[in-house]
């Protein structure tokens, strides 16, 4: 047993009245009613958002959940400052090292992994690589874009995009493309994404144990599997020469990993793939590869 004054608060905004209250009916008490938050506002994260509420509600068809967007606090800070339970987001968007009391408890299933181009019609060239035409001039947002569309086409002439699009793009292409354009799907072989990407992430604070514990079911360990190997690349990476841009990792039928990978190596674009029958080691060797490509 444990003490608690009143009007004390555990992890979701539950009043609790009684001045002995056990653990366990704390927990009880508090993942009746669970609240998922996230910075993003778009097609993809309502999809996933509605993954893990047809989860919850199967485990418990009673619980409440709730769905807001919050755009004015830092992701920890959600969890800090008890605004939300749950933050869902992009992997991409969450640095490889944690606050020492915040846990990545969930992955969705990795949906896209495909970078998109949106081509009009005049730049677009089905005879040419990425089927862009020759001189076109192309908008990137950041350098792994930049360094890989520059090693694959040098011909291309490229310039700051002004414009963010934001994750679930892809979803919306697909159903709409706008009219006098076309769209290019990249090969994530040749074109590497950002390590991680194509996920949701479900961050909770370590010591909220009843909801992190509600998640488990969720959580795809296939997508932890191979987003572990990308993102590893950046958290194992001691080499202040060596900046890794993106990365792309596959396991095959035949249980083999296949790790993609480019960066900047003395501020000389590199890239590498290696293959293995384990994953054990992967990571060191890929970075090996760059450095020495």
């Amino acid at each position: 047993m444990t003490s608690c004054k009143k009007n004390y608060y555990i992890f979701a905004p539950v009043q609790v009245d009684n001045y002995n209250v056990s653990i366990s009916n704390l927990y009880t008490v508090a993942t009746n009613s669970i609240r998922i938050v996230s910075t993003e506002n778009n097609v993809w994260t309502e999809e996933v958002f509605n993954e893990i509420l047809l989860h919850l509600k199967s485990v418990n068809p009673e619980i409440e959940v709730v769905f807001s967007t919050e755009k004015s606090y830092q992701i920890y800070d959600i969890l800090n400052h008890n605004i939300g339970d749950i933050v869902l987001l992009p992997l991409e968007r969450i640095g490889v090292n944690l606050p020492e009391n915040v846990a990545i408890t969930a992955l969705s299933r990795r949906k896209e992994v495909q970078e998109v181009l949106l081509l009009t019609d005049d730049a677009y060239d089905e005879e040419m690589d990425f089927r862009i035409k020759s001189g076109a001039t192309i908008m990137v947002k950041t350098p792994r874009q930049q360094h890989q569309l520059i090693a694959l086409r040098p011909d291309l002439k490229l310039t700051q995009s002004p414009f963010d699009l934001s994750d679930g793009i892809l979803s919306t292409l697909d159903k709409q493309v706008p009219e006098g354009h076309s769209v290019v799907k990249l090969n994530p072989r040749e074109y590497n994404g950002e390590p991680g990407c194509g996920t949701m992430a479900c961050l909770v604070l370590k010591e909220n144990v009843p909801i992190r514990k509600l998640l488990k079911g969720f959580h795809h360990r296939e997508t932890a599997e191979i987003t572990n190997l990308e993102r590893g690349l950046i958290k194992s990476n001691t080499n202040p020469d060596l900046e890794i841009l993106g990365a792309y990792c596959e396991k095959r039928n035949d249980h083999s990993f296949h790790l993609y990978a480019c960066g900047l190596f003395q501020h000389r674009f590199v890239k590498t793939k290696v293959s293995q029958s384990t994953s054990s080691g992967l990571v060191d060797n890929t970075l090996k590869a760059l450095q020495d490509a």
